[in-house]
């Protein structure tokens, strides 16, 4: 588990809704990944990895001097209106992860189709650990960590 500076966490020394946003973060809601609609994954450029070096997909890899820095202004140059990069950039929930993409005109139709109410009946039916926290946070879960994304390529 890493912080917003992509340090390690200790969860065990963390209260419950501390933990939920902190796993947030980085990691989606089961059931509310963009990777489980099938219209998005996560590139990186196993040539460009050191001899023994541990891929950690952290944005620092793909900055200015980081080990991914030629794929990703290979990203910012090739990819099209079809296909584009939802957490390039903080919009204030889920960490920048500038190595998922997404295909958009099948991601648009199931993006389309989210909304509070559905959220929030998927996590009442469900055993997840956290549930009544998230429960009690799922209006901003939602708009936070689930919409919130970067449209398009900008």
């Amino acid at each position: 588990m890493l912080d917003n500076n992509s340090q390690p966490l200790d969860i065990q020394k963390l209260p419950p809704n501390e933990t939920l946003f902190a796993l947030l973060k980085w990691s989606a809601i089961p059931g509310f990944s963009r990777h489980h609609w099938g219209t998005d994954f996560d590139i990186y450029d196993h040539a460009a990895l050191p001899e023994n070096y541990k891929l950690q997909l952290i944005p620092q890899e793909y900055e200015s001097g980081g080990i991914f820095t030629k794929l990703n202004t290979w990203f910012d140059q090739q990819l099209t209106n079809d296909f584009f990069l939802p957490y390039k950039n903080t919009t204030g929930g889920v960490s920048p992860e500038p190595w998922h993409i997404s295909y958009q005109p099948i991601a648009q139709t199931y993006f389309n189709q989210l909304s509070l109410e559905l959220f929030e009946q998927e996590i009442q039916a469900s055993n997840l650990l956290l549930k009544q926290e998230i429960l009690q946070n799922s209006s901003e879960i939602f708009n936070s960590y689930i919409i919130n994304i970067n449209q398009g390529n900008s």
